[in-house]
């Protein structure tokens, strides 16, 4: 059922376990009490679809770059090209709004991009470089980021709920002056008003971030350090 338009159906009971749903549409459909037990989704149009009462045990949601649209996968290269340079080539990426939601971007180097409201709910960021990226009012809830660098980052009303950001990096970010390298400020990570909801900071390190006013319920904080860390 790969590319298949499903918009709106009524899915609801459906027994679609072990189906290839790669690249559908399935936008506004019903699957409550549907069974997706090891199905792949990956690259589907899911706008909408609230999978809460659906089996869906076993079933891949994540889709690689290559099924993004080619004009964000464009953009990505041509943030890789600003990377690589320096600065000197390509362009810094602007994916304000953009669905990257269940994305592998695992290991890539995004620093200073604009994710603001963008959508990357359950991606895989793994071990992903945001440092000074613009997160503002994203959703970034049950995303994998164990080992990402988000220091000095914009997190402020970002959705950060049951993410995973064991060992990350949320501590202040150095920016050094090109005219003279040995002067330097530091930029702290913004995490005021973000949904910190059962996010976990298992061993990371949250040194001098901004956490006013964040919603810090269940979340946990094992061996994480909060050294200078703004907590109201």
């Amino acid at each position: 059922m790969t590319n298949v338009d499903l918009t709106g159906a009524n899915l609801a009971g459906a027994d679609l376990s072990g189906a290839n749903l790669r690249r559908a549409v399935l936008d506004g459909a019903i699957v409550e009490h549907a069974n997706l037990t090891g199905a792949d989704l990956g690259g589907a149009s899911k706008e909408g679809v609230d999978f809460a009462l659906a089996n869906m045990t076993g079933a891949n949601m994540m889709q690689s770059v290559d099924d993004l649209p080619k004009s964000i996968q464009d953009i990505l290269a041509e943030h890789l090209e600003w990377i690589e340079s320096d600065g000197a080539k390509g362009t810094c990426a602007n994916l304000a709004n953009a669905d990257l939601s269940y994305t592998d971007l695992s290991g890539r180097d995004l620093s200073a991009a604009d994710f603001s409201k963008a959508k990357l709910n359950g991606a895989n960021l793994h071990r992903a470089f945001f440092v000074l990226a613009n997160l503002t009012g994203a959703n970034l809830a049950e995303a994998n980021l164990v080992q990402a660098d988000l220091s000095g980052a914009r997190l402020d009303a970002t959705d950060l709920s049951e993410a995973n950001l064991t060992a990350a990096n949320l501590g202040a970010a150095n920016i050094r002056d090109p005219r003279n390298l040995e002067k330097k400020a530091v930029w702290p990570t913004n995490l005021t008003g973000a949904k910190l909801h059962g996010t976990n900071f298992t061993g990371s390190i949250l040194s001098a971030a901004n956490l006013t006013g964040a919603d810090m319920e269940q979340t946990v904080l094992i061996e994480a350090d909060l050294a200078d860390a703004k907590v109201e």
